[in-house]
C-alpha cells in the first residue's frame, strides 16, 4: 500500500468518525430531552395520582335515652358517615337505630343519604 493509499484511507476513516460522532451526541442530545421530558409527565402523573387519592372517612352522630324508674326507653342511636375521594367524590349518610319499647325490637332506618359527583 502506497502513502497516497494510506492518506486516503486514514481520511476515510476519520471522516466517518467524525461524522459518526456527530450523529452520536446529536442522538445523545435527543435522549438527554426525551429522558426529561418523560420525567416532567412522570411527575405530573404522580402529582395527579395523588392528588385524586387522598381520600378521607368520617364517622359523626349523637345518641339518646330516656330512663325513668329503673329502666331505658326510647333508646336512639344515629350515626352519620362520611366519605371522601380526592376532589371526585362525596357522601354522607345518617342511620337511625332506635329501640321498640314495647316489643324490645331494633329498628333500622335511613335517615337521609346524598352522593355527590364535582365535575
Amino acid at each position: 500500500m502506497n502513502t497516497r493509499s494510506k492518506s486516503i484511507l486514514v481520511g476515510t476513516l476519520l471522516s466517518s468518525c467524525l461524522f459518526s460522532s456527530t450523529l452520536l451526541a446529536v442522538d445523545i442530545e435527543q435522549l438527554a430531552k426525551d429522558v426529561e421530558m418523560l420525567k416532567e409527565e412522570n411527575s405530573r402523573l404522580k402529582t395527579n395520582r395523588e392528588n385524586n387519592a387522598k381520600s378521607g372517612f368520617q364517622i359523626a352522630g349523637y345518641a339518646a335515652f330516656d330512663y325513668k324508674d329503673g329502666e331505658f326507653s326510647g333508646v336512639q342511636f344515629s350515626p352519620i358517615f362520611h366519605a371522601k375521594y380526592g376532589e371526585i367524590f362525596q357522601f354522607e349518610g345518617e342511620l337511625e337505630f332506635t329501640l321498640d319499647p314495647i316489643t324490645g325490637e331494633t329498628l333500622t332506618e335511613l335517615e337521609y343519604a346524598a352522593g355527590t359527583i364535582f365535575f
